[in-house]
């Protein structure tokens, strides 16, 4: 939980700082982010910012206002110390932001939240800040909890894994956060008819919780929620990550060491399920995924990877696939979704039926590249 105590010096010097940078008319925005729970807690993250004003994506944004926009995320204006009031089903608890204005708490439920009648939401009101603001309105996120009868739990990375970003080299992955929005962010094909067969699951039911764990930044949040919202992708908590807490606060902090400790944070919250794990062979995912496995034999059930068709970085993972594959850990380096929904159809992880129907998703879409069509209109969700 973030700590309850303010130095009042500090405190008092802050203010002062803010008002030279803020004026006290200044809206101000609380980014809720999707959270995870289990019958005990809501593990519940936010943050306090400055309303920048930032307008909502189109597909015909250029990419002049696509870069202004993401440079205003980027370029977020936290408010730290603000006292904020969390509420969860007529529960409230206060907690205070911390200098680069996140919130974090671990919420504890008098009543377990009903997983049939999920997402919940939880609300968030500003109680108290440094500087004075106008009336902030009441802002809310999403608490998603898994069934108890769910056959497993997916977690999926971000980038390079169901949406291009060029995670392998910096130019590209500068250049298409900067210039695109979610809108125009491509996908990759069939990850949304995959991932939906995973949801629904061996006996056509389900549904099976999704997670999603990147390094990307925090102030992306709302381009990852509306890119998976927008493409149809099953919705659920998102960890990402902060750049200038993890990193100035924690020199040892990496990629590796983020994503493997959200994961086993995953895993602690609930651990009657076992997991798929998806990612990529772009960056770190195979190393991060076969440590996980050893540390937890009998909870992951299968490791896919996306082929980033990098060769230095496959001729560098590729070892440790082999090495996973004759410990008798199932990761698999693949071309396409269609591949890895073959391979989950074999382990029992979803219903053959579903191929046919990634292999449609996979044809619309003509080539991984290209910009969407109007074929993604189709209202079928199954």
């Amino acid at each position: 939980m973030a700590s309850e105590k303010i130095n009042p010096e500090n405190y008092e010097e802050l203010a002062k700082k803010l008002k030279k940078r803020m004026k006290t008319s200044e809206k101000l925005f609380i980014a809720c982010y999707n959270c995870r729970a289990n019958d005990e807690k809501a593990y519940i993250q936010g943050r306090v910012l400055e309303d920048r004003g930032i307008k909502k994506s189109s597909k015909e944004d250029s990419v002049w206002e696509n870069f202004v926009r993401v440079y205003k995320r980027m370029g977020s204006r936290e408010v730290p110390f603000a006292l904020v009031e969390v509420t969860i089903a007529g529960q409230s608890v206060r907690v205070h932001t911390d200098e680069e204005g996140f919130f974090s708490l671990e919420f504890p439920l008098e009543k377990p939240l009903d997983p049939d009648h999920g997402p919940h939401k939880y609300q968030v009101t500003l109680v108290d800040s440094p500087v004075t603001f106008k009336e902030v309105p009441e802002f809310s996120g999403q608490i998603f909890i898994p069934p108890k009868d769910a056959d497993f739990g997916v977690i999926s990375d971000v980038d390079d894994t169901i949406m291009y970003t060029g995670a392998t080299s910096i130019t590209k992955m500068v250049w298409v956060t900067m210039t695109n929005n979610s809108l125009t962010r491509v996908a990759f094909k069939g990850v949304s008819r995959f991932y939906r067969a995973l949801v629904k699951g061996p006996r056509d039911k389900g549904p099976n919780p999704f997670f999603y764990v990147s390094s990307g930044p925090w102030n992306l949040f709302y381009l990852i929620y509306d890119f998976i919202e927008l493409n149809k992708i099953p919705m659920g908590p998102v960890q990402l990550r902060d750049f200038g807490r993890d990193d100035a606060k924690n020199s040892a902090s990496s990629h590796g060491s983020h994503k493997k400790r959200i994961i086993e944070d995953i895993f602690s919250t609930y651990p009657w399920l076992n997991f798929i794990l998806i990612g990529d062979t772009g960056q770190y995912d195979a190393f991060i995924y076969y440590d996980l496995a050893k540390a937890h034999p009998d909870r992951i059930l299968a490791v896919y990877l996306r082929d980033a068709r990098d060769k230095d970085q496959n001729k560098r993972v590729q070892p440790v696939i082999d090495l996973a594959n004759s410990e008798g850990i199932h990761m698999l380096k693949v071309k396409n979704s269609l591949e890895a929904a073959q391979h989950a159809v074999k382990m029992g992880f979803m219903e053959e039926k579903r191929l046919a129907k990634i292999e449609k998703e996979m044809t619309r879409q003509r080539n991984a590249d290209q910009r969407f069509d109007d074929a993604w209109d189709d209202q079928d969700d199954d």
